[in-house]
């Protein structure tokens, strides 16, 4: 028996009417650092942590406002503190703090024995990795897109908004969660990946509004199976 969702936050059709938006996650700034400090940046690369990150730059995934955007207007009106909901071809679909880790590896918890405080207080003087790896950098980043995401809601009938936060992760997830959406936007490397999902798609293809709704409108059609790519998750709200 197919599920009676909650009412999107927008209207049907709602994506067609922005031009544009500004996304302040911009990986410009990565092919800069790369060009101007290219052993820095090798370094970072190397590293267990951040170099997986760094991958989305170095496998030029092309950042989609149009997916980003329909699916925003696809977010479903439920009041969780910590989570968003969407709808897809009748199916919803959480993006939570968990969903996020997955895709990124980045830490939800501080470690405990570290003394973050004073890594603080030495005004970038000291580079200590294996403090930067323990840091929650995870947490802040998932809270920033978040804040961002449901601020943009009531933005929705402007010609352009801007997104702040590291919006590449739902990007990612998006392609993870909806295999479809993968295959419009890049290809993946490997079957099978578990783990920090941002490093394993590669590609720069451009998606059109059109080709998202003719997306869903097909996949609507078939008792699809969306693939959630953290836990199976319980639909409660």
């Amino acid at each position: 028996m197919e599920i009676e969702l909650p009412k999107c936050i927008a209207e049907a059709g709602a994506e067609h009417h922005v031009d544009k938006i500004n996304n302040t996650c911009r990986l410009t700034v990565l092919g800069l650092v790369k060009k101007q400090l290219e052993d820095e940046y090798n370094e970072v690369l190397r590293d267990p942590v951040f170099g997986l990150i760094l991958a989305i730059n170095e496998h030029e995934i092309r950042y989609s406002g149009k997916v980003i955007h329909s699916f925003i207007c696809k977010m479903l009106d439920i009041s969780k503190r910590r989570e968003l909901w969407f709808s897809f071809a009748r199916k919803p679909l959480r993006f939570s703090m968990q969903e996020f880790y997955a895709v990124t590896g980045l830490r939800r918890e501080a470690d405990k024995d570290t003394d973050f405080e004073a890594w603080r207080n030495d005004k970038g003087l000291v580079m200590d990795s294996d403090k930067l790896r323990k840091y929650p950098w995870g947490l802040h980043a998932y809270d920033l897109l978040l804040d961002s995401i449901k601020k943009a809601r009531f933005k929705l009938k402007k010609n352009s908004y801007v997104l702040d936060g590291f919006s590449y992760a739902l990007q990612i997830w998006l392609m993870e969660a909806i295999p479809d959406i993968g295959t419009l936007l890049g290809q993946k490397y490997k079957e099978g990946i578990t783990s920090v999902r941002c490093q394993n798609w590669y590609g720069n293809r451009k998606v059109s509004y059109h080709d998202i709704t003719a997306l869903e409108t097909a996949l609507g059609k078939v008792n699809i199976n969306i693939k959630f790519i953290y836990l199976f998750i319980t639909y409660k709200y």
